[in-house]
């Protein structure tokens, strides 16, 4: 159940705010339904159920976000695994003046967490854009 619950959260989104849904409001919503969790089923298939589910409950839907990242280059070593961390790297770069360059594609409920991530490690000095969101 907590493995569905967490898939959810961390690839789904409100609709209206493109924020990902807290994971209690996620487990709340499935017990709201009556959702039962099968031990014998694909994980995937049972992630699919859930969420027709919970439609009627809860606004969601999946997304994709495109993002590109500049990363002076006193961080720029150091941020390269947390990048890797949160989603597939499209295309990267480095700069002349050894500033970092990516761009990154991650599911939309991770946004926050990774631009938290990042800008504690770049004390601010991180720049991103959105540019696309699937």
């Amino acid at each position: 159940k907590r493995q569905i619950i967490n898939m959810i959260h961390r690839n789904a989104v409100d609709p209206k705010t493109h924020l990902p849904h807290p994971a209690t409001r996620i487990e709340n919503a499935l017990e709201e339904a009556k959702f039962h969790v099968d031990e014998f089923k694909d994980t995937q298939k049972q992630i699919e159920e859930a969420l027709k589910s919970i439609r009627p409950i809860l606004p969601i839907k999946f997304e994709v976000k495109e993002l590109a990242v500049k990363i002076p280059a006193d961080y720029a070593a150091k941020s390269y695994p947390i990048i890797a961390k949160f989603g597939k790297k499209i295309r990267e770069e480095w700069q002349t003046d050894g500033s970092y360059v990516a761009v990154v594609e991650m599911p939309g409920g991770l946004e926050e967490d990774f631009h938290s991530q990042i800008n504690a490690l770049c004390h601010g000095s991180v720049e991103t854009k959105l540019l696309k969101t699937k």
